[in-house]
C-alpha cells in the first residue's frame, strides 16, 4: 500500500517516521525497516501575491459588469404604418441603442505578483504554502446588515389653546392630538452568512507543506503516520 504523508516540514516527516518505528536515526541520516521505500516530494511553494492598493492606500477590489438594459435594434417606419407628417418609409422610428452596463464592486480583492531581483533579473518571489488543517476558515463569516425603514413619521402632541373653539367638556390644555413616536421597520439588506471551513477532502488535496510517498511498511506501523487521502492531482507522479 502507498501512503501519502503530509507534515509541516522535513524534520517533522522524519520525526513521525521514527516515532512510528519505520525509521531510526543514524549518524549519517536515517535507516528504514526492510522493504520500506520513501520518496520525498518536498516543500511545495507558491508565487507570492499582495493586495493592489489605490493612491490613498485602500485595498482595491475586482469589479464585474452587470447588464442594466439590453441592446436594441434600429426600427424603421414601414409603408404599412400611418406615417407622421414629414416622415417617409425607411426613416428611423426607434434608434438603435447599445446595451447599458453598470460596474459592480465584488468582495474579491485585486492581487498582484511580488517580484524580487535574482542575479540581475526580476523573478516572481516564491514562498512556502501554509499547511491547511481541519478547522481552518476558508471564508470568514458575514454579519447580518439591516436598515431601518420609516413606516410612519412621528406625530407631535398638540394641546387645546384659548384661540381654539373648544368642544363641549374640553378645556384649554387638554390633549388635542395625541403624540406618537415614529414607526420603523427593520429590513435585512444582507443576510448573515456563516463561516465556511475547509473540508477533509480540501485539506487532503491541498498542495502545501512537506509531502512524501511511502510504501512497503506494515499497516500496523503506518496507522499513526500523518497520512492524508490520495489527492486527485498529486504533486508528483506516483510509483508505477
Amino acid at each position: 500500500m502507498i501512503y501519502y504523508i503530509k507534515t509541516t516540514n522535513k524534520q517533522s516527516l522524519y520525526n513521525a517516521l521514527v516515532d512510528c518505528g519505520i525509521a531510526r536515526e543514524m549518524e549519517d541520516g536515517h535507516a528504514f525497516i526492510e522493504g520500506a521505500e520513501l520518496s520525498e516530494i518536498g516543500a511545495i511553494v507558491r508565487q507570492e501575491k499582495r493586495f493592489v492598493r489605490g493612491d490613498s492606500g485602500e485595498i482595491l477590489f475586482e469589479t464585474r459588469e452587470e447588464l442594466v438594459t439590453e441592446a436594441t435594434q434600429e426600427v424603421l417606419w414601414s409603408e404599412d404604418e400611418d406615417l407622421p407628417e414629414g416622415t417617409v418609409a425607411g426613416d428611423v422610428k426607434v434608434p438603435a441603442a447599445d446595451a447599458v452596463y453598470k460596474t459592480i464592486k465584488t468582495n474579491t480583492p485585486q492581487m498582484e505578483l511580488v517580484f524580487e531581483e535574482v542575479e540581475g533579473e526580476m523573478v516572481p518571489k516564491m514562498s512556502a504554502l501554509k499547511m491547511l488543517t481541519l478547522g481552518d476558515i476558508k471564508t470568514p463569516k458575514v454579519e447580518q446588515v439591516t436598515e431601518q425603514i420609516l413606516i410612519q413619521e412621528a406625530v407631535e402632541e398638540k394641546l387645546w389653546t384659548e384661540e381654539d373653539t373648544l368642544p363641549e367638556d374640553v378645556q384649554v390644555g387638554d390633549i388635542k392630538i395625541v403624540g406618537q413616536e415614529a414607526v420603523y421597520e427593520t429590513k435585512v439588506i444582507q443576510a448573515a452568512v456563516p463561516a465556511e471551513y475547509y473540508t477533509e477532502q480540501e485539506v487532503a488535496e491541498s498542495g502545501d507543506a512537506y509531502h512524501a510517498n511511502l510504501r512497503g511498511v506494515p499497516g500496523e506501523l503506518a496507522k499513526n503516520l500523518p497520512c492524508i487521502c490520495a489527492p486527485r492531482n498529486p504533486a508528483r507522479v506516483w510509483w508505477s
